[in-house]
């Protein structure tokens, strides 16, 4: 076995320099979630920074402030479920151009296996907007079948057509 370090106080030095490095990305990373928190940043189906709705009536409502960000109809009262909407946004979300979700290319995916990851940017709820700098990374979310096995009704099936009085959009 080959030494990589030549004694023993340089094996501990090393040593600390790797725990250094992982404190200071740790300290990093909770600095940006503590923004994020604080800017009520959102993912896919969150009703506020790390909470998922809880009913219906909050997961439409929190769709369709995507659909206006994303520039889509909106909800097609009467005609579409609860699971169509969330899946229509999703694909939309994911589908998107200049908003900054950054994936692996097409012919790269298969050749590796976290290929299918993407980068989602966070979704201001007060503007409206996608934030340029902060973001979720999506494990396998270019998979077909990633949005069936995650996504779940916060209340009922989800499979309830839509029909209630949808608050008019807000004009930009």
């Amino acid at each position: 076995m080959k030494k990589i370090h030549k004694d023993h106080a340089a094996r501990q030095e090393s040593y600390r320099a790797r725990q250094r490095e992982k404190q200071e990305a740790a300290a990093e990373a909770a600095e940006e979630i503590a923004k994020m928190k604080a800017l009520d940043l959102r993912f896919f189906g969150e009703s506020a920074y790390g909470k998922n709705a809880e009913t219906a009536q909050d997961e439409i409502r929190i769709h369709r402030q995507f659909l206006r960000a994303l520039s889509q109809s909106d909800v097609q009262d009467g005609e579409e479920t609860l699971r169509q909407l969330s899946k229509r946004v999703w694909h939309a979300l994911l589908n998107a151009k200049n908003i900054g979700v950054s994936t692996w290319p097409v012919h790269l995916r298969d050749k590796y296996e976290s290929g299918y990851d993407a980068w989602i940017p966070a979704l201001n709820p007060r503007t409206e907007k996608f934030d340029g700098w902060y973001g979720f990374e999506v494990c396998g979310a270019l998979r077909p079948d990633w949005f069936d096995a995650h996504w779940q009704a916060p209340d009922a099936t989800g499979d309830e057509v839509i029909s209630i009085d949808l608050p008019k959009q807000r004009q930009a």
